[in-house]
């Protein structure tokens, strides 16, 4: 009898072993770095404890936010799934954003998702990787390249628009002299 009560023991302790809900977490409340941008959430507020990564790309995909100095892993999600995932504390506000950097596939392919901290958090990643912000724009086409490979002495104006349409990245609009 004795041998009987020692064995099922365990077991009901596994039994009784529930994790909780996931509920708002309060953030730690800690002084701002200097140099820092804004925290997307400010200490003792509430934020979500947890945030929905839905993949609609045909590969894997690593999601990383950032931080003030760094970033953080939030989770990995394989081709066309969805998971839920705890949110790291933390994250700096990009624009009114949080800023998600994805990694695609076997050659981890980087990209950039925006994401508004309203309510229930749930990124959805597209099936094409988003490009860093801010994007660069010469004589009104996007290029790849950025503002290091344009000769100085070409340029004739550059203006920073900080969010052209809502979710969008800012755009630095570059015009180049003598051409229209």
């Amino acid at each position: 009898m004795l041998v009987r009560s020692l064995c099922l023991l365990p077991l009901a302790g596994a039994c009784g072993k529930k994790a909780p809900p996931a509920l708002p977490q309060p953030l730690e409340v800690a002084e701002p770095m200097s140099g820092c941008p804004n925290p997307v959430w400010q200490p003792g507020q509430f934020r979500p404890a947890e945030i929905e990564l839905v993949n609609r790309a045909a590969d894997s995909v690593l999601v990383v936010t950032d931080r003030c100095r760094g970033h953080t892993r939030v989770g990995h999600v394989g081709p066309l799934e969805t998971a839920l995932v705890p949110m790291p504390n933390g994250a700096v506000s990009y624009q009114g954003s949080i800023r998600f950097f994805t990694y695609r596939g076997r050659e981890r392919r980087s990209g950039v998702e925006l994401l508004k901290p309203m309510g229930e958090l749930r990124l959805v990643i597209p099936e094409t990787a988003r490009a860093e912000c801010p994007e660069v724009w010469v004589n009104g086409a996007r290029v790849a390249n950025g503002l290091t490979s344009i000769p100085r002495e070409t340029i004739e104006s550059v203006q920073y628009l900080k969010e052209p349409a809502p979710g969008e990245c800012a755009r630095i609009v570059v015009k180049l002299k003598g051409q229209a």
